[in-house]
């Protein structure tokens, strides 16, 4: 059931003046509040695990003082409500646009993500992400077994490819840990009138290992083109130089920073619906998903 202003009002405790739903969604809302503009988030009982790592981010970030959106507590003092078979929660609105993409935003934006890397999340209370090479792995070889998936237009073309890259990726658990966001890409990013770069959307952030951000960006930006897209290892480079303004990668990093590209890549490509569903998608993942070398050299210059 789609909630309501009054259902909000009742289990936040303060006036919610409307509530609507962004394009077609049926979990993130715009609620125009007394506290101001809000995003309203709604997730059933499978996305509730990351809910802890999720909030307990956004929670560190307020105390380090780093921008990004803020929890609203419910009538109880919470920062999660139920709702049906699931959960909701309550952020700030982040006022600004989508960065443009240029090599000075991907600067930015890699200063951005380092600023929360370097947020202390050691014994801090911080649970694991959920996103890592070691879960999407496990959800790989679930979705491999299903016959449905193994079905799926495109799906065999690049099964072979898809068990080389998996089998043959690092877990990166010897990387140095940090929060991470793990879903680091423009859509996700608010440029403030202010000129701040914010990243919203932090589903299933965690404790995890700071480089699967950097190799995630990478992916995204510079070695899964959308169709007509020309590859860019400029934006990659651009990136890492903004993140390396504060603490230079160290050479275990570099030597795994190609891994963690690699799972930016098949990780793009394993969910239901996905799968096969875009002929660019897998056209682009041939040439390196299975190969961390080449993908560092595609994705760096």
């Amino acid at each position: 059931m789609r909630p309501t202003a009054i259902d909000i009002q009742r289990l936040c405790g303060f006036d919610v003046r409307s509530i609507r739903p962004f394009g077609d969604s049926t979990r993130a809302f715009f609620a125009a509040t007394e506290a101001g503009p809000t995003v309203l988030r709604i997730h059933d009982a499978a996305r509730t695990a990351a809910h802890p790592g999720e909030m307990r981010s956004l929670l560190l970030c307020e105390e380090a003082g780093y921008l990004a959106p803020r929890l609203f507590k419910t009538a109880t003092g919470d920062v999660l409500f139920p709702w049906e078979d699931g959960e909701g929660y309550m952020t700030s609105w982040i006022e600004g646009e989508e960065p443009t993409g240029s090599v000075d935003d991907a600067c930015q934006f890699g200063v951005t993500t380092r600023q929360l890397h370097a947020i202390p999340a050691q014994g801090r209370d911080l649970p694991t992400t959920t996103f890592s090479p070691p879960s999407s792995r496990r959800d790989f070889q679930r979705l491999d077994a299903d016959p449905a998936v193994r079905a799926g237009e495109g799906y065999e073309a690049l099964r072979d490819q898809l068990h080389t890259a998996w089998g043959g990726m690092s877990d990166l658990d010897d990387m140095p840990k940090a929060i991470v966001h793990t879903d680091v890409h423009w859509g996700n990013t608010v440029r403030t009138p202010a000129g701040d770069m914010v990243l919203i959307d932090w589903d299933d952030a965690g404790l995890g290992p700071a480089i699967q951000d950097m190799g995630y960006f990478i992916a995204h930006k510079a070695v899964l083109p959308t169709e007509g897209v020309r590859w860019a290892p400029e934006m990659s480079i651009a990136f890492l130089q903004g993140y390396e303004q504060a603490r230079p990668l160290s050479d275990a990093e570099r030597q795994a920073l190609p891994h963690s590209i690699v799972y930016g890549a098949p990780s793009y490509v394993l969910p239901p619906g996905r799968i096969g569903s875009s002929p660019s998608t897998g056209t682009a993942s041939e040439p390196f998903s299975t190969n961390p070398k080449q993908c560092g050299e595609i994705g760096l210059g």
